[in-house]
């Protein structure tokens, strides 16, 4: 079983024009983006008490934290510092590399 949902459900713009890209302004330092993570995002991943939360790049990861000291959430549901998987991020490969073994055990501890 899978639910997939984007940190802000609703199409972003910067200036009218550009698309938001979750990076300047930060999406937790923005208030109204924060206030969306917190209100929307949320409850959403609350009605999915058992699922293991896998944010998906640095800015998801970012948002979950947020729920994550508000309460909202558990740490231990959290897959947190796994890369984006977009070909523009040319850092991913890397960066699953170095953390490969902290995730694999935090899947391990969650399915446990």
């Amino acid at each position: 079983m899978l639910h997939t949902t984007p940190a802000i459900r609703y199409p972003t713009f910067l200036g009218g024009d550009r698309n938001y890209t979750g990076r300047d302004p930060a999406l937790v330092e923005n208030p109204a983006l924060r206030n969306a993570v917190i209100h929307r995002l949320g409850p959403e991943l609350e009605r999915v008490p058992i699922g293991l939360i896998v944010p998906l790049g640095t800015a998801v990861s970012q948002a979950i934290e947020v729920l994550v000291r508000e309460g909202i959430l558990v740490r231990e549901r959290c897959l947190l510092g796994f890369p984006h998987p977009s070909g523009a991020n040319a850092h991913g490969d890397p960066q699953f590399a170095r953390r490969r073994e902290q995730l694999k055990e935090t899947v391990r501890r969650w399915f446990r």
